[in-house]
């Protein structure tokens, strides 16, 4: 008997466009097995639900003037194995869709509202990570009442609680800083300013208790931004990373020694800077990293010989382990 999962995509968030790409590669799934069936759940950037027969051919979904399509979520939610909300940034990674899920007793893949919202505050993040030895980026928080900071340039600012590089700015002086703050608090109340590394940007992923290799961006711009990810193609990746081995080392102890610290039990991409003076600092940590082709979590695993196929089932027996 296929096992029903609710594909959760769409959402409030800036990261919208991101969620569609990545829900349309794991139906590929059913492509490759019919273990699997999809009940495909669309959220507008408004936060409406949308039941839906088929897949959206748009990158943004716009439920305005639709008819209501097939049974009533709630029914459609209840009906199913599994839910797995693709949705990335605020009202997906945040712990607020994992709760809506708890409320209603449905099993979901992913980590759970605690550790997903003091993930997605990068602040709270930075934190707990440095108070469980892991290095991290120096930074100071800001919000918009806060008097205007003293720092040492070239600094990086960037919403609190985004991903996919939505909202960063490089400053190199007051005046860009101003700007970069501008830009940052139109899309959050609280803002991190961090200091400038020069080096290297490296990634590695937890899927359960395993620890993936190592690899390595080569963004096509100046720093990995939102279009460097997802529009430019000069951006390529290097697997596995060009790296000393105990460097390799540290990378994945402390990637699962964030997967202990918060409690992950799915899936995460950790993402690192390794500098030119040799010192190693974990940036974020990602709690629903992206699904797309160029996306980092798959390929790392891909790498391995691990396919998405393999990753969704990996997931189910966790789930199914829990009970």
């Amino acid at each position: 008997m296929k096992k029903k999962i609710a594909l959760l995509f769409g959402g409030r968030s800036e990261e919208h466009p991101v969620s569609i790409v990545g829900a349309r590669e794991l139906l590929k799934i059913d492509e490759v097995t019919d273990q699997y069936e999809f009940i495909l759940i669309g959220i507008d950037k408004k936060g409406k639900m949308r039941l839906l027969e088929e897949f959206p051919k748009e990158k943004e979904l716009n439920f305005q003037g639709e008819k209501k399509v097939g049974p009533e979520i709630l029914e459609a939610l209840y009906a199913v194995d599994y839910a797995f909300a693709l949705l990335h940034g605020p009202y997906g990674e945040d712990g607020k869709i994992q709760g809506f899920f708890e409320t209603l007793g449905i099993k979901y893949f992913g980590c759970d509202v605690l550790t997903s919202a003091l993930l997605m505050d990068k602040d709270m993040a930075k934190i707990i990570m440095a108070s469980g030895g892991i290095p991290v980026v120096p930074w100071i928080t800001l919000r918009e009442k806060d008097d205007f900071p003293t720092v040492e340039y070239p600094v990086f600012v960037k919403p609190a609680n985004l991903g996919s590089s939505i909202g960063v700015s490089k400053a190199k002086n007051e005046q860009e800083l101003r700007q970069a703050l501008q830009v940052a608090f139109s899309f959050d109340a609280k803002v991190l300013i961090e200091e400038s590394i020069q080096g290297r940007e490296l990634e590695c992923s937890l899927l359960g208790s395993e620890v993936s290799g190592v690899g390595e961006i080569i963004p096509a711009q100046e720093f990995y931004t939102y279009e460097a990810k997802y529009e430019d193609e000069r951006s390529h990746v290097i697997l596995p990373a060009q790296i000393p081995r105990e460097v390799e080392e540290k990378i994945r102890h402390y990637t699962k020694r964030a997967g202990e610290l918060f409690s992950i039990k799915d899936l995460s991409r950790v993402d690192f800077f390794y500098s030119k003076d040799g010192l190693l600092y974990l940036n974020e940590v990602n709690t629903m990293p992206g699904c797309t082709p160029i996306s980092m979590y798959t390929k790392l695993w891909k790498a391995m010989g691990i396919s998405v196929l393999d990753i969704l089932d990996r997931w189910t027996h966790e789930v199914e382990g829990e009970e």
